[in-house]
């Protein structure tokens, strides 16, 4: 969801709609700085996209009226596409702006985060252990000041903010990231270092917790009482033989999922990547009860 419609990650190119409708293709390059009206903007040429896959969104919602969109293609080695819409009513009306974010040199990251006034972002295929963050209140420049890179000892797969923290969710670890806007105090920490995340679509925030699908089972990464105290639970014991089943073969699905809030769910799908349709997607339910997650399957 963005501004007062819906956008849209699909074939080749990028779409926003208001009304699921009509829609119109937004991954446009050349915008001027100041953006270009309706006319000028839908005459650029298209920015490639060629093989997009899977993306992720990150939102900044800044001072604009609908805030600032970044996309992230986990397939098609692209640079982050940047989108602001500004304007009222019919599309028409309104001014656009829209370009390619230079992270660093040919760095092409597939997975991102808006974190207390920085874009972070990471997962480049020659750099997998590098996180890289934008300057403060300035998510389209990786140049300008409070921006800088972190090296981990693990392959990065996903990124949530999260309280005060950013998590950095690696193949086997888990890290947080405090103090990103202070040179002299930030730092990374361990959360641990013998458990990791399968898959970046997995995390959600669910009941003041995070969860992820690790190796061996869905988990919380639940903050308590004790400011910087974390604690890590397996969730998913009722289920484990889905769950271990999923883990095994996590390369040959494809994963999505969501929180429903006013049903207290967390729901994982999961297809096959050889499949062509939805048809064919399986999916886990976590219902948060007093008790802990109750699980149960899609039909």
């Amino acid at each position: 969801v963005y501004a007062d419609g819906l956008v849209a990650c699909s074939g080749t190119n990028v779409y926003f709609t208001l009304d699921g409708i009509t829609w119109l293709q937004i991954n446009r390059g050349s915008v001027a700085g100041g953006g270009d009206n309706y006319s000028t903007f839908t005459g650029r040429s298209a920015v490639a996209r060629t093989s997009q896959g899977q993306c992720n969104f990150a939102l900044y919602e800044g001072d604009s009226i609908y805030g600032e969109l970044v996309i992230t293609d986990e397939a098609s080695a692209t640079l982050p596409f940047y989108f602001k819409m500004t304007g009222t009513g019919a599309l028409s009306n309104r001014t656009y702006f829209a370009k390619l974010i230079t992270v660093s040199s040919t760095v092409y990251p597939i997975t991102c985060i808006v974190h207390d006034r920085h874009l972070v972002v990471a997962g480049d295929s020659n750099n997998p252990n590098t996180i890289y963050y934008s300057g403060t209140n300035d998510i389209d420049d990786f140049t300008t000041d409070g921006s800088g890179t972190i090296k981990l000892d693990d392959k990065v797969i996903g990124l949530r903010s999260f309280r005060e923290n950013l998590v950095i969710f690696c193949k086997n670890s888990i890290y947080k990231l405090q103090n990103i806007n202070d040179e002299d105090t930030i730092v990374v920490t361990p959360v641990t270092k013998n458990v990791g995340c399968l898959d970046n679509h997995t995390i959600q925030e669910i009941g003041g917790d995070l969860v992820f699908l690790s190796p061996d089972g869905v988990r919380t990464i639940a903050g308590t009482a004790r400011i910087g105290d974390v604690e890590l639970s397996s969730v998913s014991r009722q289920i484990q033989p889905i769950i271990t089943d999923i883990a095994t073969s996590i390369d040959s699905y494809v994963m999505e999922s969501v929180v429903l809030r006013q049903k207290s769910q967390y729901r994982i799908f999961y297809t096959g990547t050889s499949s062509t349709t939805a048809a064919g997607a399986k999916g886990i339910i976590g219902s948060l009860t007093s008790n802990g997650f109750e699980w149960s399957e899609t039909l």
